[in-house]
């Protein structure tokens, strides 16, 4: 359990990285810990704070009710949302930083998680929100000013792109691009 001032860690015991940033205008620092399945904020102040998650699994919720399993990427929309990759849930999840309960959400990804195993290629599937399938999303970036979330699909080897408004995801390049979307993904 996390005392009043909450632990931060940036590697786990045998030294590997385990975190993922994103620094808000603010100066606040989130950061992503796949080990511990959470994602933790530092004010400007240097306050720790665990802003959502510590539970293994897949659950949407307020802040420490919400499960991930690998947290991952994260990114910043500039109109307080905060993106996270839920790599072994195959799934972007939300947390709303307006909210003081921090409330996170699925807002794309649906299906099986990675934990059983034995995935295919039926996890590149674009769609509307929880159609759409991923396998072990892993890096985010966005264009906010384009309305544009970009995601790493490190599993399926594709970069995925997901609309802000809709979350309708599309398959911009990969190996695999050609099946999701029925064109080539890999043309100059």
């Amino acid at each position: 359990a996390f005392g009043a001032t909450e632990l931060f860690r940036i590697a786990d015991p045998d030294g590997a990285v385990v975190a993922r940033l994103a620094v808000d205008t603010d100066g606040t620092i989130y950061i992503s810990d796949a080990d511990e399945n959470l994602v933790q904020a530092i004010s400007p102040a240097g306050r720790v704070t665990i802003l959502a998650g510590y539970t293994k699994g897949l659950k949407d919720g307020n802040g420490r009710e919400a499960a991930f399993d690998g947290p991952e990427g994260l990114a910043l929309d500039g109109q307080g949302h905060l993106f996270v990759a839920d790599a072994r849930n195959n799934r972007i999840r939300q947390i709303d930083l307006r909210d003081p309960a921090h409330r996170v959400t699925t807002f794309a990804g649906g299906g099986p998680t990675s934990g059983g195993g034995n995935q295919t290629l039926a996890n590149l599937t674009d769609g509307q929100g929880d159609a759409a399938r991923f396998l072990l999303p892993a890096g985010l970036a966005i264009d906010a000013a384009a309305g544009k979330l970009y995601v790493a699909d490190l599993g399926n080897q594709a970069i995925r792109q997901i609309s802000l408004a809709g979350a309708a995801v599309t398959t911009l390049a990969g190996p695999d691009a050609a099946v999701a979307t029925g064109r080539a993904g890999l043309q100059d």
